[in-house]
This record gives structure tokens, C-alpha cells and sequence, in this order.
């Protein structure tokens, strides 16, 4: 009973500000990745003149997202009471989400999704974990920032963050989304990596304007350029060339092979060869003029025949 006037008293308000509101049936979805997602790009601009998807076609895209298992987070954000009007009426208050998505490498919105079970999540963070072999998930209330604990490993993980329901105040609802906005900022600072994959939709639905108006953030889903899956966060290869070309002191040593006997090279160093060979003549002939003196010296000089025949009468006597 309770419930009932609730919704009443919503429909009430949302009537007396000149909207007419209807139950909930459809809810946006916004998928966006630091990474370039290439299988994701079929996806944009695809369904512009749909009035609604089916929630096959979320699944199938929220799997693609996945699939390639390059992000080193996985983050599934639930804002309940979501709806496509609050992407035009309220677009200054999504600034943090505005950033995130116009920086990516990949971003679709699927702006009517037949609403989705309260357990998407689940099914999405079961189907994460063993695709890409992740073990950690991290459940994280929007409205209570210590529920975020911060990590520093190399470990992907999957952040499941649950945010209140927006309330149906014009004013309220605007300010509600504009403290959502700067929590997220606050998380998604937090996490190491900037490698992330995000999915932003609503799985409580509440009410909906009957004719939403405007689209989400037309001038990045509507940007043709986008359509290409070109990587926009590869700052490696994006690194402009230096002004002034580079000129080393030391060009190191040359691969040619250089020969003694090679005629330009005698040609060139001539003079050296010449005091090469010279000093090296010179050398030798220090070298050997000593031993030759000293054997000179060494030799007694031949007896004279006088000498001898002295000698030999000596010897007789």
C-alpha cells in the first residue's frame, strides 16, 4: 500500500511540473572503454531511429565489451531511476561521465533498452570472471565512498557500484546527479589503471517522462568520426616529431670493413704507413745491435807466431 502511494505521489509531482510521466519501461545504456573495442563499433549509430532495443541487444554488446579482456577494471555502475531526459536536461551535472566517455576509444549509448533485470550485473560479472579469469569484485555504494577500498596490484578486477535512487524533484534530482557525478570521479580516480571498460545504465527502474526529449550527449554519439574504431589512448605512437632533427655527437662505428691493403685507404694514410714501418725497422735494428757488439767482445783475438813458438820452447825445457 505503501508503494502504491509512492508512486502516486510521484506521478503527482511530476505532473504538477507540467511532465506527463508514465511508468518505467526502458532504460538508457551507455558502454564506453579506454581501450579500442573494435567488435563494439558496429554498434554506433545502428539504432538511432529505433524506439527501443530489445535487451538481447545490450548483452550481445555488454559481451563484446568484454570479450577481448584487454581493461584492467571492469566497471558496472547502477544509477536506479535513470532515463534518457536526464542526459539533456541535466547535462552539465553528468560533466565527470561526459569526460570519461569523450576520451575513450570506444563509446556507444543505446538510449531505449527494454528494462533489465535486477541481476544483470551478476550475469555480467559471472560471465567477466571466467572469460577473462578475474577472482576479484569489488561492491562499492555510491553515497559511501569508504566502501571503495583502494588497491595498487596488478590484479583486474570487476567494481560494481550501486548509487541511490534519483529522486523525482526537478531540483533535488538535478543535485542528487551532480554529487553521483563527483563520487564517481572520485572512485574511478582511484583505480590504477586508466584501462577501464564501463557500463552506465539503471536497473531499477521508476518513472519516465511519456516523450523524452533530446538525445545522450549528442555531440559525442553523433560525432561520425567516432564511428571509426581508431585508437584515441595510444600516446606512444601519438608523440609528435621533435622540432629540430636529431644530430648525435658520436656516430658510432662504421660497418665497412677496412683493409691494410685497400688502395684509398694507402692513398689517405700514406705519412703514417711510412713513420709505421720506419719506426718499426728502427726498432729491430736497436734491438739486434747490442747482442752483436757484445759477441765481438766476448772473442779472444788469435795469437801471433811469436807467441806461439815462445810458448812452445817453454814447454820443452
Amino acid at each position: 500500500m505503501f508503494l502504491q502511494w509512492s508512486i502516486i505521489n510521484l506521478l503527482l509531482l511530476a505532473v504538477s511540473e507540467g511532465k506527463d510521466v508514465v511508468p518505467q519501461t526502458y532504460v538508457p545504456v551507455i558502454l564506453f572503454s579506454h581501450n579500442l573495442t573494435p567488435e563494439l563499433h558496429k554498434y554506433f549509430g545502428r539504432f538511432d531511429d529505433s524506439p527501443w532495443l530489445p535487451q538481447d541487444i545490450f548483452f550481445d554488446a555488454a559481451r563484446e565489451l568484454v570479450d577481448e579482456c584487454t581493461s584492467s577494471a571492469y566497471v558496472l555502475i547502477n544509477q536506479p531511476g535513470l532515463r534518457k531526459d536526464d542526459f539533456a536536461e541535466y547535462d552539465l551535472e553528468f560533466s565527470s561521465l561526459e569526460k570519461y566517455i569523450s576520451f575513450s576509444s570506444t563509446a556507444i549509448a543505446l538510449e531505449q533498452v527494454e528494462a533489465l533485470p535486477e541481476d544483470t550485473f551478476d550475469q555480467l560479472a559471472d560471465y567477466t570472471k571466467e572469460k577473462c579469469r578475474i577472482d576479484k569484485v569489488l561492491h562499492v555504494q555510491g553515497d559511501n565512498l569508504d566502501s571503495f577500498q583502494p588497491y595498487i596490484d596488478v590484479d583486474k578486477r570487476i567494481i560494481h557500484i550501486d548509487f541511490p535512487p534519483l529522486p523525482e524533484e526537478q531540483e533535488l534530482r538535478g543535485q542528487a546527479i551532480s554529487e553521483h557525478d563527483a563520487a564517481l570521479r572520485k572512485i574511478m580516480a582511484q583505480i590504477p589503471s586508466p584501462s577501464r571498460s564501463v557500463i552506465y545504465t539503471s536497473l531499477k527502474p521508476d518513472t519516465d517522462v511519456k516523450d523524452p526529449i533530446g538525445r545522450i550527449f549528442p555531440h559525442i554519439f553523433m560525432d561520425k568520426n567516432r564511428e571509426l574504431p581508431i585508437e584515441r589512448n595510444n600516446h606512444i605512437l601519438n608523440i609528435p616529431p621533435p622540432v629540430n632533427n636529431y644530430k648525435p655527437k658520436y656516430l658510432g662505428m662504421s660497418s665497412e670493413y677496412i683493409s691494410i691493403f685497400d688502395e684509398q685507404f694507402i692513398n689517405e694514410n700514406k705519412q703514417l704507413l711510412v713513420a709505421i714501418a720506419t719506426g718499426l725497422v728502427g726498432f729491430l735494428v736497436f734491438q739486434l745491435m747490442p747482442k752483436s757488439i757484445s759477441k765481438v767482445q766476448v772473442q779472444s783475438p788469435p795469437k801471433s807466431r811469436v807467441d806461439r813458438k815462445s810458448t812452445k820452447g817453454v814447454d820443452k825445457n
